[in-house]
């Protein structure tokens, strides 16, 4: 059932033509929120300390608390805020939730959803919901990290047709994720260092036959 809460307001809106007709809108008035910037992020394994932002509004207590769930096997949180990640993970994505809550008010709170990858190189199918084997056998991730505007996904499921019965990785290439303008950002907590990025593209919806100097015909 619907509990009021301590702190509410009720807003009348009232038809000018029929001020009989009324609709009373419950609006629950929260004195102290938390909130933070990233209600997720992607932290690969061997990450060290870095700190979560957050703010407080409300009251002029910003003190906080930091908790993390499961309690191990999926990295620490400090006192201050710094997330360390685990060393490695025994899964292929490890998943945590790190949760804020405002000292005076410790019903004010926000979440964080945490998902671990294992260290190494990253690969990342784009566009697919799930994770894929290429032909070298080579793990790559379902569309993690991924972050833009307005997008659509393609899945051509190309199947065994003929057409494309000879293109490698075609599992990996039947997947796209694509925009009409907007930047495609991919954003990963990991360890300091130099590192190349590598980006394939296709354009979804071929229809000709597979050659290794091009990759669609059509």
């Amino acid at each position: 059932p619907y509990v009021q809460p301590l702190n509410q307001a009720l807003l009348t809106v009232t038809d000018l033509a029929n001020p009989a007709n009324q609709v009373v809108v419950p609006v629950v008035v929260q004195p102290t929120t938390v909130g933070t910037p990233d209600p997720s992020i992607v932290v690969q394994a061997g990450t060290p300390a870095f700190n979560i932002p957050y703010w407080i509004n409300g009251s002029n207590n910003h003190q906080v608390t930091w908790s993390i769930s499961p309690a191990t096997g999926a990295g620490t949180i400090s006192s201050n805020g710094a997330y360390t990640a685990p060393a490695s993970v025994s899964s292929l994505l490890t998943t945590a939730t790190i949760t804020v809550a405002s000292v005076s008010d410790p019903t004010a709170t926000a979440s964080i959803l945490v998902t671990i990858i294992p260290p190494g190189q990253i690969r990342i199918d784009s566009g697919s919901a799930t994770a894929t084997q290429d032909d070298a056998g080579n793990t790559w991730l379902p569309d993690i990290g991924f972050e833009t505007g307005t997008y659509s996904m393609e899945n051509d499921a190309y199947g065994s047709n003929g057409a494309y019965d000879n293109m490698p990785n075609k599992y990996i290439w039947e997947t796209s994720t694509h925009t009409w303008g907007d930047d495609i950002v991919y954003r990963f907590h990991v360890p300091n260092g130099n590192y190349k990025i590598g980006i394939m593209q296709a354009i979804p919806n071929g229809n000709g036959t597979y050659d290794p100097t091009y990759v669609f015909d059509g």
